[in-house]
């Protein structure tokens, strides 16, 4: 799947409803400025597109977004179950091109379709839909920034209790400690020696 970001998918939606052939028109913005530019023409299927909420995944994001259809109703309202089984029409057209995998950079998951009635403006019909898209989720290397160095951690001394052994350590370094080695001596010569591996009778601190 391609990389994939709101801006993208919005004109993933620009380019399927320019492709379609009752769709008039198409804008994308959020829900309160919807009024203002349904009157802006007079071209109608209008479809608008409103942003919702998203997930965000390291591998894929969800976005949920809001996108309408209507269209004008006629005085005598005459038209209006053409409207409302057309609008239904598109908004499902819209769903099942992308739910069907017709694109590979976008995903719709899931949608809930609602009817509107005079909704924004007298004398306009037609459906609401909210709609789960799936996109392509994040990763680091894909974050446009400078790299930043990890931050150090602090080394560790590791000695016994007489301080005759010492020794540093970085943070998350694995230590082998020596065997102790033991030599006993009998009128100063040398009587004996031996290694003692649990290192038994010496004790190890640690300090930050």
């Amino acid at each position: 799947m391609a990389s994939s970001s709101y801006i993208q998918l919005i004109a993933k939606i620009q380019a399927f409803c320019d492709a379609h052939k009752q769709i008039e028109r198409f804008d994308a913005e959020f829900g309160e400025q919807r009024p203002n530019l349904a009157t802006e023409s007079e071209k109608y299927p209008y479809v608008f597109l409103s942003p919702d909420n998203g997930t965000p995944n390291y591998d894929l994001n969800q976005v949920t977004v809001t996108i309408t259809c209507y269209d004008i109703i006629q005085k005598d309202r005459d038209n209006l179950n053409t409207i409302v089984s057309d609008c239904h029409q598109i908004l499902t057209d819209l769903f099942g091109y992308y739910n069907q995998g017709s694109d590979s950079d976008i995903i719709a998951l899931s949608a809930t379709q609602t009817p509107l009635n005079n909704f924004d403006l007298d004398y306009v019909a037609g459906w609401s839909m909210s709609i789960v898209f799936e996109l392509e989720g994040w990763c680091n290397n894909a974050i446009p920034m400078s790299p930043i160095d990890p931050s150090e951690g602090n080394d560790v001394t590791v000695e016994n209790s007489d301080q005759s052994y010492q020794v540093d350590v970085q943070c998350g370094d694995t230590l082998v400690l020596p065997d102790d080695t033991y030599e006993i001596y009998v009128n100063g010569v040398l009587d004996q020696s031996f290694t003692n591996p649990s290192i038994k009778d010496t004790t190890i601190n640690i300090q930050p």
